[in-house]
This record gives C-alpha cells, structure tokens and sequence, in this order.
C-alpha cells in the first residue's frame, strides 16, 4: 500500500512538473521574435512596453512608491521600485502620454530596469528579451541576437550596448561591467519603448477643460507701468499688461485670435500663436499653466514683440522707453546691458537670461528695429 501511495505521489508530482514547466515554455514562447516588439519576460510573464500599473500587479508585482506623484504631460517618473513576494526587484519609468496631469498609477509603464548586481543579496528576477538573451547572457551573445549596437561605450571597467529606434522612440540598454578585473558580465538591462496601440491610445486622459481655468481667472491686469522692466510691465498697443498675460485678456481688449484656439497639453507651451489687431499682426509664443489641456485663449502670452517691419505695435517700458528711445536711453533707464556690435548693420542691448530678458537691436543709424520682451516663468505667479 506504501508503495502504492509513493507511484501515485510521484506521478502526481512530474504531472504538476510537465504542467508548469509547458505553461513556463508557453510564456517564452510569446516573447516576440522581433526585438523592437518590446516583449520581455520576467519571472515568467511576459510583458509588452508600454504597459499599465495594473499589468505588473495582476502579476504579482507591489510597490509602495510614489504612485501618487503628479505627472505633467509628456514627461515622467523614473525609477520606482517594484517587488514580487518582497524577494525580487525591478524599477520601472512611468510616462504621461496624454494631454492632461496625471497621477503616476495612472501613466503607462514605458521603461524596465533590471539591476542584475541584486543577485548579491537574491533581488535580481529571471528576465528572458527576444532571441533568447537573459541575464546571463555575454557581450558577444547580444551583438549576434541583436545585431550591431547604435552606439557602443567602452572603458576598462564598463562596456554599454545601446539599440535605438531611429526616432529614438524605444531601445535597450546592455552594461557590462569588470569592475573586480575577472571578465565582463552583465549587470544592468533597460528596455524602453513610448509607443502605445490604437487600444492604449484610446485611454488617454485627452479631454480638454471648456471652464476658464482659476489661475486665468485670478490675472489682475495692471493699471500702470512698474519702476523696472523685471516688473515684466509693458504698454502694448493701448493697454497695459504684465507677463505672463492671459490670450483671453488681449481678446477681451479687442484682439482676435487668428490661429487655430486648438488644445495645448498641461504645463506645456505653443509657438506661432498669431493674433491681430486692426492691421497689426504678432506671433507670439504662449504657455498652458493649468494642470489640465486648455484651449489657447486660456493659455498665457510669455513675450511681447515690437518690430519695425512686419509688427509696428507702439510700446512703452517702464521709465519712459519706446520706440523712439536710443542705446543711450536704455542704458539711463535699465543701466548696463549685454553690447553686441560685431555686426555692421546693426547693434544688440541685452537684459536678463533666457525665459526672462529684454533685448533690442538698433540699426547703424542708432534706431530701435526690434524689441522683444519675454518672461515664461516655470509657473505663473
């Protein structure tokens, strides 16, 4: 009877055997043959980038990292941790593909990072890519399964094999390193890719606000000019404004918005906006501030221009500078600025850095051409 129960045991046990080690080759087999598919396995799922926070849990993958952090659109969260029965690790970058802030749990799972040096303290999973590379796999066993790199790094110590799209839309990243002078292992794997199907594209959180955002709401346009052009104070036209300056503010004072009032994402920005008053046209550059898409009247003008050839629109700068003002007027008002007259046709007087200047050019007969008075601070304020 013992030994009765003992076949029986141990037919039982290689059946479970047989089972698990069909549903392990099934797995690997779904890993696509096509490197630039994105497919991995890891612990024997396979997974395809991009993918969701869901994907990883269902697989029994946890995290207690900031998947509560903001997200502006197209921009993302890079290494959060994530382990699977608190014995394996793998780190993985969160993107926001949509138009709107998010929240990290929210975004798609755009890029893995193996840290295959965790096989020092049992962190580092089992991870199969296309073409059978592994964990274990050699410098020269990648470059025949993949191919020849885009670029290659080399030192004594490290070796990187990096694989691009040519749009740098998606890749891997192979490190090798010798860092105890025994030979070259493999100690590091990222696969990233930030193209998604019709299906994930379809789940975007793309919707644009048709409410007037708070922070547009809360502009306070200003009466008069400031003692200093940092004030970012300016008489355009017939009004006064203070950057940055609502799109919606200008139409309100009679100015009409030629361009398309097409959605800008969250937090970002949008060239070439063109708006006209009367015969005068400007191109000007406007920012979205809120955290949700917002049409361009409900972005805000960062810069305004004067042009003494295509946008003549009169202006006054604080102390009294206008058009008709000279290198030395500036000079008296605002003190000391950048001089450049390597040119022969013309000489430039600049203030302030990127994102917050001012700058003129004169012509060599000393009159004002153009002036361009930009301020896009991270945040409008």
């Amino acid at each position: 009877m013992k030994n009765l129960f003992k076949k029986v045991f141990v037919i039982v046990l290689a059946s479970l055997v047989l089972v698990a080690c069909a549903n392990n080759d099934k797995k690997v087999a779904d890993l696509s043959d096509d490197i630039y598919d994105f497919t991995i396995s890891i612990e024997g799922d396979v997974f395809k980038l991009p993918m969701t926070i869901a994907d990883l849990e269902t697989a029994g993958w946890k995290t207690s990292d900031r998947l509560t952090e903001k997200i502006a659109p197209n921009e993302y969260s890079s290494s959060i941790a994530f382990r699977k029965d608190g014995k394996k690790e793998i780190r993985v970058g969160i993107d926001n593909l949509s138009q709107n802030t998010i929240e990290a749990k929210d975004g798609f799972v755009t890029r893995v990072y193996i840290d295959l040096e965790s096989y020092k303290n049992n962190l580092a999973p089992d991870i199969m890519l296309s073409k059978g590379i592994t964990g274990k796999s050699t410098q020269e066993a990648v470059i025949e399964a993949f191919g020849e790199p885009s670029y290659i790094y080399e030192s004594d110590t490290a070796i990187s094999l990096d694989y691009d799209m040519s749009d740098y839309s998606g890749g891997y990243e192979f490190w090798f390193s010798n860092y105890d002078k025994k030979g070259f292992v493999l100690t590091e794997i990222s696969i990233y890719t930030r193209t998604l199907d019709e299906d994930q594209k379809g789940t975007l959180n793309n919707e644009v606000s048709k409410e007037t955002p708070q922070i547009v709401k809360d502009y306070k346009k200003p009466t008069a000019l400031g003692e200093d052009f940092r004030e970012w104070r300016i008489k355009y036209g017939d009004n006064v404004y203070q950057l940055p300056t609502p799109v919606s503010t200008m139409i309100a004072d009679g100015w009409i918005l030629v361009s398309e009032n097409d959605p800008v994402a969250a937090k970002d920005s949008k060239w070439g906006v063109k708006l006209r008053n009367g015969n005068q046209s400007i191109s000007v550059n406007v920012t979205n501030y809120d955290e949700n898409a917002q049409l361009v009247e409900n972005t805000f003008v960062t810069e305004f221009e004067f042009d003494d050839y295509s946008s003549k629109i009169p202006f006054e700068l604080a102390k009294g500078i206008t058009p008709n003002s000279t290198v030395a007027d500036v000079e008296t008002a605002f003190g000391k600025g950048d001089f450049d007259d390597s040119d022969k046709s013309w000489v430039t007087l600049s203030y302030g850095d990127y994102g917050s200047s001012l700058r003129f050019i004169f012509d060599e007969t000393g009159k004002m051409i153009s002036m361009t008075l930009d301020y896009s601070p991270e945040f409008a304020n």
